[in-house]
């Protein structure tokens, strides 16, 4: 419960006094599957060294265990650690890798996950139709088996291609859906990224008040879970809001303040977007160098 209500501090304190237990008991199942629930909340607060561990020992209970389902799974979240770190290569390795398992031991829902992060890859790569079509895939199934909390991620990524091609009316049309879910499922998480999302789509619109009202919303609510790759995301936008409203100081104020984040997480992307960000502000002689807040 309080990780679906995303209290990860409580989350993690009631999972490590149950990896306590079973591995007392010997209950190698038990502990197999709250390893990998361990790391996916490392994973979450951005902590990518400790989940890749934790799950890392949980794939290898899974394949001693013959447990095929849960091989999968551990599969698919160790891809996604990959990706925040910036190797593509090997999260498409694992990821279909762990698609095989999910489509032989048939968990529908294992596959729509599976398909929307190969989808996220390829948006990363600008391989937009490539994207669309593993994202639609996945939201065809999600319907099929009425998961409602893997069908609202998968209608913001939607979204989030459309936004990237600049059809800013299905991407609105998206997003919305998604931050409906997310609102009734009462996920934070989700929540907080489907409002940095639309805030993204007024920056890109110009209409900075419009922006700025959502990403105040979402930052709160990432800051409020100690969701740090929300908050890198959330910082990075409104620093290029502070830039559009040629604030050049505050721009430099939210970008050191995510860069930090992403340093200390080692989040590949957010340390790229926002090291870009205030390099390029430096190269155009935006700023003087007395003015750093790292």
């Amino acid at each position: 419960m309080h990780y679906r209500l995303s209290d990860y501090e409580t989350a993690l304190s009631y999972l490590k006094q149950s990896l306590r237990i079973a591995r007392e008991t010997g209950d190698r199942s038990g502990e197999g599957a709250t390893l990998a629930k361990i790391g996916q909340v490392h994973f979450i607060i951005g902590d990518y060294d400790k989940a890749l561990d934790y799950l890392q020992k949980s794939l290898r209970i899974q394949r001693e265990l013959g447990n095929r389902a849960e091989e999968g799974s551990a599969l698919n979240s160790i891809s996604q650690i990959h990706k925040a770190l910036g190797d593509y290569e090997k999260a498409l390795d694992f990821l279909q890798k762990s698609l095989l398992v999910t489509r032989e031991v048939g968990n529908r829902s294992g596959e729509c996950a599976v398909l929307n992060n190969i989808g996220m890859i390829h948006k990363t790569r600008g391989e937009y139709e490539k994207a669309l079509d593993f994202l639609q895939r996945s939201l065809k199934i999600r319907r099929e088996i009425f998961d409602r909390s893997g069908e609202a991620p998968t209608l913001n990524n939607i979204g989030l291609i459309f936004l990237s091609r600049g059809d800013d009316e299905k991407a609105f049309n998206y997003l919305e859906q998604s931050l409906s879910i997310q609102r009734d499922l009462g996920s934070r998480t989700g929540e907080s990224t489907a409002l940095n999302n639309i805030g993204q789509l007024f920056l890109a619109r110009g209409d900075y008040e419009k922006a700025l009202e959502y990403l105040k919303q979402s930052l709160k609510i990432t800051k409020d879970i100690g969701y740090r790759s929300g908050m890198i995301a959330t910082l990075n936008n409104m620093g290029h809001i502070a830039l559009k409203k040629n604030d050049k100081r505050k721009a430099l104020r939210y970008w050191s303040d995510a860069w930090n984040l992403a340093m200390a997480s080692k989040d590949a992307s957010g340390i790229f977007n926002t090291g870009w960000s205030m390099g390029d502000l430096y190269a155009r002689g935006g700023i003087k160098k007395k003015h750093v807040y790292f």
